[in-house]
This record gives structure tokens, sequence and C-alpha cells, in this order.
């Protein structure tokens, strides 16, 4: 049967925008460069085959370098060349293409890879940000695009180890496809403890016709009314010296069989794009006294602090790329790309006080029951307070990439390098928070979340009510913060082919050198006023009711005019020289350069058992900067700079078997190892005292690295058409797990009382291990329309285990017991349905002082829906709703569901737009 007839992409609906060729029907064409782009060694194997023009099914397997040229005889579009790539691969990797991405609402690439199996999505208003591999937190795990480390902008990770990157920042239109990589091989980045999710950057098409290709379009987001606006447009071009095309050297080509042999020999590509959006949130937070040990009740409140937000958000991308190929050995490239946001937001928060102020201190006012743990009747708090809150804030969260480099084949070796210049940015110039309290001092306040946990109701007994009281302005703080974490990196490798027992085989080392350099720096000012100043001074429109019309908050605040007095004598700064101690302990300056080799073997032992196996070394050199905070004899503050090193070896093993026991059933085994580095908070050298609180905290530069020993098995069975069923277990045994962890000392550090010491330590040993079940298939096989319905889904169970208090075993933070992904969709030549499903179970967000006060993130059900309608081959119509389900973000004390301390909801976002491709 010829290639092009038995080549399948899986789908029979025409995307426009489908990488392969103009509503998916290039995907027929003999490839004469499948890859054209070098890519560095980190993305190998991996990367190549994640393009579109993967192997189709019944192709032998093949296993490219960086640049690699694949020579096949149909290229591949959607799942089914995910499923190619997947099945070549001598590692264990999850694979998904732009189009399958394209096919749900999902606007970045934290929510496009939260589809994929083993991965869990953590997010922040509204959106995914970042995600957790295989139960780790994602300060565990490594993010390359193109085969280059990925710089963090964003430090709101769990631990903020400034390690994760936040994939909220790269959208998710700016790919080819991504590949996660769940067993390491030696020729990638040892720092992937989790995993390695690697962003196959888009290039120019296979055939080398130019092409343009857009996607325009618009919505809503309900809950403020508010508009969405985005956009994408991507085009390329091949060209060279005239002439008519054809294969290299050949006659009519219009260029001779000399050095340069292609007719056209350069590639340009260029994208560029926006997402703009203006998304409201509603949050209710509330904290617990957490004082059973003197007999308060368990429910018993402290705040509630309820908070009305509007963002303004500002998405963008932009990158190109120009490739030289004057042969069929020898190419060159050059890349940028730029992805970020600008972002900004108001918030206006009515917070209520003293919550718990009557709980047995004899003072509670007749006839109410202060200590009413189990009447549903809720609480009184006879000396409550309240303030008000408007904050504004400014932010820029950017990651930058420029890489160069090439590949070349001399003889039977093939060579590649590459240089890369890699930044992320975070630079939040406006922090500002006006504070106004209630001058008419306390007052009785009756409040239930007994029988509403999730929505308290609060109400002030005397019947004034609280949205408009006598709000003073008492204090305004601005906290500016920059964040600039850049890193230089260049390497090489080698590929030689083996004749290895006849069978063909190949060797490849190479080298990597990763200089980083990170800088922090903040700006804190604070002013103090003197509650002469009302709130109604700056007031303007009528009262706010949010989260439903539950709450009251009062009109808004015009935050302009209150930063105008800043500074003047009604608003003087409270303490400069504290101001100035505070910004000075927010400064880090910090080196750390990573210096690696690999040796990786490859080749087939038998006709049916491919083996892949090898040795990684990395040497990690870092100076870490920080300030050290004192207090000397006379009670004054004292900082000086403090500077650790670092120096350490890691040798990381890796062994691969691939076994094909019949020509669509293939098994894999695995063991292979990773590091994690301490985070930047965790080794540094700083320490802040806090002496109103007593807390002293510090890094603890003396933490090793993580390591893991992770065994990986597998079964898969590709059923053709797309479809693939698959099963598999793993196991990582780490070592070093770094921890939180508090002491308490009497007269310590020139505090007197009992002192607060919060720090970081390594536990001996943790572990995390669960199974994956993968299946999807169109149902091609039924009768009429049922032919165009399908299925895909995954499901992913993960236990995790470490000392997470002192003799006590837990769960790891980030690990989710229960991960699910399911798709049922609709799909005929011209229309397409499709309904997603995205399930994670709770997991452990922030370590507290006892199992009672950890933070959970609740567990999350979201639902999300899009459809498409192709006008012509080339124009296709399109509509989607993100988060039918109005699933809230919502974060819990303890294990209980019923102790809820934040809930914030968004509502659903509705986007429609065009699609083309010419």
């Amino acid at each position: 049967m010829p290639a092009s007839a038995r080549a399948g992409d899986g789908t029979s609906h025409q995307d426009p925008l489908a990488k392969g060729g103009k509503a998916g029907t290039r995907k027929h064409m003999v490839a004469r460069h499948a890859h054209r782009t070098a890519q560095p060694a980190a993305a190998a194997a991996a990367a190549a085959p994640a393009t579109a023009a993967a192997i189709h099914d019944d192709a032998p397997a093949h296993n490219g370098g960086a640049g690699e040229k694949f020579d096949v005889i149909g290229a591949l579009t959607g799942i089914a060349a995910s499923n190619a790539s997947e099945r070549n691969a001598p590692n264990a990797i999850t694979v998904r293409t732009a189009e399958e991405i394209r096919k749900l609402p999902d606007i970045n690439m934290a929510e496009a890879i939260s589809r994929m199996s083993g991965v869990s999505l953590q997010t922040d208003t509204g959106e995914g940000r970042f995600v957790n591999i295989r139960g780790l937190d994602a300060d565990l795990s490594g993010v390359t695009f193109g085969g280059v480390r990925v710089m963090p902008s964003n430090q709101a990770s769990v631990f903020g180890g400034a390690r994760a990157v936040a994939l909220d920042a790269i959208p998710a239109g700016m790919v080819a496809s991504v590949v996660l990589t769940k067993t390491m091989r030696p020729d990638q980045d040892g720092e992937a403890m989790g995993g390695t999710i690697d962003l196959v950057p888009r290039t120019q098409e296979p055939n080398g016709k130019p092409f343009v290709e857009f996607d325009i379009g618009g919505g809503a987001e309900p809950l403020r009314g508010t508009p969405v606006v985005n956009g994408q447009i991507t085009a390329g071009a091949s060209f060279g010296f005239g002439g008519h095309p054809g294969p290299y050297g050949q006659a009519g080509s219009g260029v001779g069989g000399g050095w340069v042999s292609n007719p056209r020999p350069f590639s340009i590509f260029a994208t560029a794009g926006m997402y703009n959006d203006q998304r409201g949130v509603d949050d209710v937070e509330e904290a617990y006294s957490d004082q059973q040990s003197l007999g308060y009740p368990d429910k018993l409140l402290s705040t509630i602090d309820m908070r009305r937000y509007q963002y303004f958000r500002r998405r963008y991308n932009r990158g190109g790329e120009l490739d030289f190929d004057p042969n069929r050995d020898n190419h060159f490239f050059v890349r940028f790309a730029e992805s970020g946001y600008h972002e900004g937001y108001h918030r206006y928060s009515l917070i209520a006080n003293g919550l718990d102020s009557g709980a047995g201190d004899g003072n509670c006012p007749a006839p109410y029951n202060c200590l009413a743990g189990t009447n549903q009747a809720g609480f009184v708090a006879p000396q409550a307070t309240f303030q008000k809150q408007a904050v504004e804030r400014l932010n820029t969260v950017q990651n930058d990439m420029a890489t160069w480099g090439g590949r070349n084949t001399i003889g039977r070796v093939r060579i590649d390098y590459h240089g890369a210049w890699s930044h992320g940015d975070g630079n939040f110039p406006l922090a500002r928070t006006a504070t106004f309290t209630d001058m008419s001092g306390p007052t009785a306040v009756g409040y239930n979340n007994m029988a509403t946990p999730n929505q308290p109701t609060l109400a002030a007994l005397d019947g004034t009510g609280y949205a408009n009281r006598d709000y003073r302005l008492t204090s305004l703080a601005d906290n500016m913060q920059k964040n600039s974490d850049n890193e230089w990196s260049g390497g090489a490798n080698a590929l030689i082919p083996l004749d290895v027992l006849r069978n063909q085989s190949s060797l490849k080392v190479g080298v990597l050198v990763r200089l980083r350099r990170r800088t922090t720096s903040q700006d804190s000012r604070h002013w103090t006023g003197d509650g002469t100043i009302p709130l109604s001074s700056f007031a303007y429109g009528p009262d706010n009711l949010y989260y439903k019309n539950q709450y009251n908050i009062g009109p808004f605040v015009d935050s302009a005019g209150i930063y105008a007095l800043a500074g003047t004598p009604a608003l003087p700064q409270s303490d400069p020289a504290g101001d100035a101690i505070s910004s000075l302990q927010g400064t880090q300056l910090d080196h750390e350069n990573v210096y690696a080799g690999y040796f990786q073997y490859e080749g087939n032992i038998s006709e049916a058992l491919h083996v892949m196996a090898g040795m990684r070394f990395e040497a990690t050199n870092g100076h870490y900067q920080g300030v050290l905070t004192t207090i000397d004899a006379n009670g004054n503050t004292v900082l000086s700079p403090a500077t650790v090193r670092q120096n350490y070896f890691n040798y990381l093993p890796d062994i691969e078997f691939r076994y094909t026991f019949m020509p669509r059933l293939i098994g894999r085994l695995s063991y292979s190892t990773a590091l994690a580095r301490p985070g930047f908070n965790q080794n540094t050298a700083s320490t802040t005292v806090d002496a109103s609180s007593g807390t002293i905290s510090r890094g603890n530069p003396g933490l090793p690295a993580m390591t893991s020993d992770a065994f990986d098995a597998s079964l898969e069975y590709y059923t053709g058409n797309g479809g693939l069923i698959s099963v598999g277990a793993f196991d990582k045994e780490i070592s070093n797990y770094i921890m939180p962890r508090q002491d308490r000392y009497v007269n310590y550090g020139g505090l007197t009382g009992i002192v607060n010491v919060v720090s970081w330590k390594n536990i001996p040993h943790a572990q995390a291990y669960g199974f994956e079940a993968v299946y999807n298939q169109k149902f091609a096989f039924l009768p009429s329309i049922l032919k165009y319905t399908g299925f895909e889904g995954n499901y992913t169970w993960i236990n995790s285990t470490g000392q997470v208090h002192p003799g006590i075993d837990a769960p790891l933070p980030s690990t989710s017991n229960n991960n699910i992904n399911a798709a049922l969709y609709y799909e005929d030549p011209k229309f397409s349905i499709r309904v997603g499903v995205n399930y994670v179970s709770r997991n452990l967000f922030a370590i507290g002082g006892s199992q009672a006060t950890d933070i959970w993130t609740a567990d999350r059900l979201r639902v999300d829906m899009s459809a498409s309608y192709s006008i012509t081959k080339n124009l296709a119509l399109y509509a989607s709703v993100k988060n039918l389900t109005n699933t809230p973000l919502k974060f819990i004390e303890g294990t209980s569901d019923s102790r809820p301390i934040q809930r914030e909801v968004y509502y659903e976002t509705v986007l429609g737009g065009v699609r083309g491709h010419f």
C-alpha cells in the first residue's frame, strides 16, 4: 500500500492552522526536510519527531538528534503525530501538537500541558500558571524552549524557590508542540527531578512555500461584562538565488552541485500575537483563631477579608527564525522569541478583624453565645473592628530568548552546536496599599461560617452595617520589586554511527555550559496617617455589591488622590530608616554556573529490543550573595553583606529499554536519575529579623542538591487511526528532599524571650510513585455519523510521602492523588465539537506549624467546550466556552473541606473568532 494511502492524522476535521498543510492536505506530501531546525542536545530525539512531520504508525523506528533531517514518506498531524513521536522515542515521553492544543480553549502553555498524563495544574487569577509533574512541585522540574532552558519570571511558586517557570507567560499559540519527558536521557539537562517540558518552536513549513496564517477573535467575561481581544499572525517562506525549485543539485533547480546545492537555502519565519482581557475576581478569605487548646471552637474565625479584584492583562508574544540550509549536510540558524504580559489590578477590600474577641473573655453581650461551636446560628464577636484597603498593582512578567547554532555532517559523523541567551524578568514597579480604619470603634458582629463555610454571612449587630462606617486613612505602603534571571549557555554534540552486532547503533557525546546570574531588589516605603482624612474624600460611585450580591464593600476609591498625599504633612513617611533596612533585605545577587558532559549509546540489540544507556556529569559552581541582619547589644538592626559558595558534582546514569512485542505493542523499562538544586530562597546567605513577632528567617547554605532514582515500566498498544491504549507505573526514590523547618529558642539572635527561627532542612528520604493510564480512540468503526466521534482520556494516580512534620510522614507538597483528563468529541470534514474535563484532587500547598494548620489546595473539576466550522479549506469559524462549571480556586486549612481560607470565583470566559491559512 502506498504510504500516502496508509498515513492518517486521526481526525477528519480540516483545521486551517494544522501544522503540516493547508487544511491538513500536505500530510501526504513527501517531506524532504521534515525537521529543518537544528536544536540543542537537550531537545534531541524528543523535539525533532514532535513536529508535524512525524513518522507514521507503520514506519520503522528512528530517533533523531539535534537538527536531524527526517526522510519520511508521510507527514502526520494531530494526535497521530503525537503517537508516532511517543512510539519511536527511546524513552518515555508524551507529546501534544499545536493542532491538538487548539481544540480546547487553553490560552497559555500551563493549561495546554495540564491535559497530558502525569501532570497537575496550579492556577491563579482564573488561569493555569505552574504545572507539577508526577506529584513533584514545579520548582523541581525543567522547562526548555527548543532545548534551551527557560528562566523563571514569576517567583510565586509553592516554595518560592525561583526555579519554577510560570507558563501563563507563554501563550499556547507560540509553539508547534510540547514534549513532556518523564524518563530522562543523558543528553538532557539533569535538573529535572519531576521531568522536562520542552516547548518546540514553530518554524518554516517543510515544503518551503510561502504561507500566512492567522487567528483573530474576541469574547467576553460575564462576571464584570468585560471584553476579550485576541489575535495571532504567522508567516514564513523559503527563498534562494533564482531558478526553479527542485531537488538539490538536479537539473532545473537553477543551482549547481556545489556547496550551495539547495535552490532555496534560506528560510524565514515570524510570528506575533496578543491576548487582552480584563478579568474580574470575587474573593473571600477567612483566617481561623486556631486556639483550640484554650477551649476556642474549631470554626471560630479571627478575620474575614472580602476582596473584589479588577484585572487588566495584556499578554503578548513575538518571535522569528532565519535558517540557512546550503546543502543536505549543513544547517545554520538563528532564533529569537519573546513572550509575557503586562498586568495591573485594583483590589477593594473590607476586612472584619477581632472575630474571636468574645471567645471566653467573659465580655460576650447577652443573649449571644460567643462559644457556639456547634450552634448553626454562628458566632458573635463583641469587639470586632473594620478596615478597608485600596490596593493597586502593576507588573510585567516576561521571557526572552535568543539561540543560534548549526549542524554539520562530516563523513558519517554529525555534529551540532548552539549558543543561547535566556532571560526571565518580573518587574513590579507599583504595589501600593492604602488602609482605612473604622474610627467609630469596636462593635458587636454576628457571623455564620457553620452552615455556609464557603460564603460566611456577616452583620454588624447595631444595625449600622459595615460598608460605610467612619473609615479614615491610617497608612499607605508601596513595595516595588524587580527580579531578573539571565543565563548564557552553549553546547556541542557529536553523533557517531556504530556497527555493533550488525545492528544500527550510535554513540553520542556532548558538553554544555550554563552561566546564570540572578538579581532581586526591592524598594519599600510606608507612610502613616493621623486618622483625620476620611475615606469619603476619595470615594466615588455607588456601593459595590459582589460575590453574587452577598457582600457590600462600599464605593470605589480614587487611588491616585490618595497617593498624591504621600510624603505631605498629612501623610508623612513613618520610618525612613526602617524602610531602607527593609529594602536592602530584599537584595540578592546569585551566580550559578553548570558544566556538563555526557555519553549516550543507542541501538538495537535485536530486531525487537532497543536500548539507550549512558551517563551525564554535572558540576555546579554557585556563588550566592545576600544580606545578613543582626541585632546588636543596643537593640539596633545591623545589616552586612553575606556570601556563600557551593560546589558539587553529580553523576546521573540512565538506561532505557524498548521492546516491540508486535508492530503495535511496545513495552518499556527504564532506570533514570535526575537532580533538583536548592531554591534560591533556601540556600541564600540572607537572614532577616522581625523583632515585633520574635521571628528570624534565614537560608541554609549547607543544603545539598536533591537527587532521584526513577524506575518506570509501561505497555503501549497503538490501535491505529490515532488510537492508543497504555498503562504504566513509576517510582521515584528521592534523597535530600528539602523541607521548611521551625525551631524555638530563648533569648536568641539578639532577641529576648521565645524566638522562632524559620529555615530549611534536608530530609533523608522521600518517595513519589503511581501509575498512568491513557485511552485515545476515534470510533471510526461505528456506523453513520457516529464514526466521527471519539474519546481521549488519561488518568494518573500518585502517592508521595516524606517527613513533612517532625516524626510525621505525609504527602509531599503539590502531590494530587487523582488527576483526570477526558474529552468527548465529534469531528467530521466540516464541523467539530469537543467537551473537555480536567480534574485535580487536593494537594498540599503550604506547610503550617502542624498538620491541622497545613494549607491545601481544594480539588477542582473544570469543564470546557469548543466548536469549529470550516467555511472553506482555508477558513474556519470557532467558538468556545472556558470554565463552564464556574470552578473556584479554593484553599482549605487542614484536610476538611469545611474550613476554607480562600475561595475566589471568575465565571466563564466566552470566545469566538476565525482562523485562516493561505
